[in-house]
């Protein structure tokens, strides 16, 4: 993983890197992560992630902030 830049990436303030390696089967790209925050705000790799794909992408859309009850439950909706 190599620092490339700071940017902003679908309106969040970011550090871009360029990410690759055996990991990856080399076959890495690129990452955003939110220099506040410190998530993953966008990631495009040309590994897929899933059987099927050609690449994998992941596109952060929204946080919502939970008490523990309701994630609790949110959890358990996912999972029934």
């Amino acid at each position: 993983m190599d620092f490339v830049s700071d940017e902003v990436r679908n309106g969040a303030a970011c550090r871009m890197y360029s990410i690759d390696g055996p990991g990856l089967e080399n076959r890495g790209g690129t990452i955003w992560v939110d220099k506040a925050l410190l998530h993953i705000v966008d990631y495009e790799i040309d590994l897929p992630d899933e059987p099927g794909y050609e690449s994998g992408k992941l596109l952060l859309k929204k946080i919502d902030h939970m008490d523990y009850e309701t994630w609790r439950e949110f959890m358990l909706a996912q999972i029934t």
